[in-house]
């Protein structure tokens, strides 16, 4: 274990991604690092042998969503996150201190670097019990909350019962189809079943079915941690258009 030092933290989150040869993910509810040349570039090296990079987030500008997306950074959005994580595979942080250069520069913050496998289990674990298992959603760009608004009131339109919800990066209908609930986002949709008891064969059966009935990629998903649902991920490949989703919509309901 190692007390980092207020003006170092930074440069211990630089070397992390540097030194990463697997995976490198950043738990940080708020991150700017729009002019922060030594993170960017240590992301862009590492990106470039192959490394993982996942950020949880809790809010991102449009400015910093762009950097980050253009670097291959995955972005997932978390309500609530208070949580301030950073790790590669070998070695951790855990810091009071947000992925913010205001914040390396200014602000008197507290960091501890493990690396010893029992505490980085321990907080790994953290991860995957807490953090993880509500990474449902990838985030969106702001922007995509004009091709959201333009998707449902055509769905709406089409199927006037529908009763969809517009969220801040997704659609959200009980009605569309039926035994699911169905997200909507801009590049993809998701089916969730409703029965949460249903069997694994009938798990196994509705991913044959929906397999036949679409030629996307389909990433079938089990229960895991806390979340006791059935899901199912379609790419919205071939359906960009309103009109293309909600034919999408008729097919996964055999009309």
């Amino acid at each position: 274990m190692e007390l980092i030092k207020p003006n170092e933290i930074g440069v211990k989150i630089s070397t992390l991604i540097s030194e990463a040869s697997e995976k490198f993910y950043a738990i940080t509810p708020y991150v700017n690092i729009s002019d922060w040349k030594k993170i960017i570039v240590s992301i862009e090296h590492a990106k470039k042998r192959n490394v993982s990079i996942k950020f949880y987030i809790r809010e991102i500008n449009e400015e910093n969503f762009k950097i980050l997306t253009s670097l291959g950074v995955q972005l997932f959005k978390i309500k609530n996150l208070h949580t301030k994580l950073y790790f590669n595979e070998n070695e951790l942080i855990v810091s009071s201190m947000n992925l913010y250069e205001f914040s390396d520069l200014h602000s008197i913050d507290i960091a501890i670097l493990y690396r010893d496998r029992e505490s980085y289990i321990k907080f790994y674990d953290y991860f995957l019990k807490y953090i993880n298992p509500i990474q449902q959603v990838k985030y969106c760009s702001p922007n995509s909350q004009t091709e959201l608004i333009e998707i449902k009131e055509y769905l709406t339109s089409i199927f006037p019962n529908s009763r969809i919800n517009l969220s801040s990066d997704y659609l959200l209908s009980s009605l569309l189809i039926k035994k699911f609930d169905l997200f909507i986002r801009t590049n993809e949709i998701t089916l969730k079943l409703r029965n949460k008891n249903a069997s694994e064969s009938e798990f196994d059966n509705i991913t044959n079915e929906i397999n036949k009935k679409v030629h996307n990629d389909v990433i079938a998903n089990k229960p895991s941690g806390n979340y006791m649902y059935y899901t199912w991920d379609i790419k919205l490949v071939g359906y960009n258009t309103p009109l293309e989703i909600a034919n999408l919509v008729r097919i996964l309901n055999d009309e």
